[in-house]
């Protein structure tokens, strides 16, 4: 599957999840960069997803850490309401590829960092494999928002298989 091809079904899915899709310099990346508020978190108040996708020729360590900071800089920049006082922010990052080296994979599969009402999350899709790598498992801090995470990660980055599948 082309990796643009790939990125348009992703925008496709943010807009099925009533988001707004628009393309930013995201640091030195142009990216598609989506937004979805939600009001379903009723302890918190409101969830922005921001998902943040950009095509590179090979993810290694240093990109996966170098893109998802500069995706989290752009997304509690661009942010309504004010984290941790009724807005939760979740930002998904896609490098989306044909060429991923082993640390990559570590390095997206890492417990991420949590920061006050924030957290990141990168996602790489490799299209010459078909696989994601993202991180499955739980933290104690937000244990119930864990869930949540999970779900918004699968919803908009689907499998190559299911892009392509959706694509056609």
């Amino acid at each position: 599957m082309d990796p643009n091809a790939y990125l348009s079904v992703v925008a496709q899915r943010v807009q099925l999840a009533r988001g707004t899709v628009q393309q930013a310099q995201v640091g030195p990346m142009p990216a598609l960069v989506g937004d979805v508020y939600s009001s379903s978190l009723a302890a918190m108040g409101n969830l922005r997803l921001c998902v943040v996708a950009a095509v590179f020729s090979e993810v290694n360590a240093f990109v996966v850490r170098d893109f998802a900071a500069h995706a989290s800089q752009f997304a509690t920049r661009t942010t309504q309401g004010t984290l941790g006082f009724g807005t939760a922010l979740l930002t998904v990052v896609g490098f989306v590829t044909n060429r991923v080296t082993p640390d990559g994979v570590q390095a997206a599969t890492a417990k991420p960092g949590m920061q006050f009402a924030q957290t990141t999350r990168p996602v790489v899709v490799d299209l010459a494999t078909g696989a994601l790598h993202t991180f499955t498992g739980t933290q104690l801090w937000g244990l119930a928002m864990q869930n949540t995470f999970k779900q918004k990660v699968r919803e908009t980055f689907p499998t190559p298989a299911e892009a392509f599948a959706q694509f056609r």
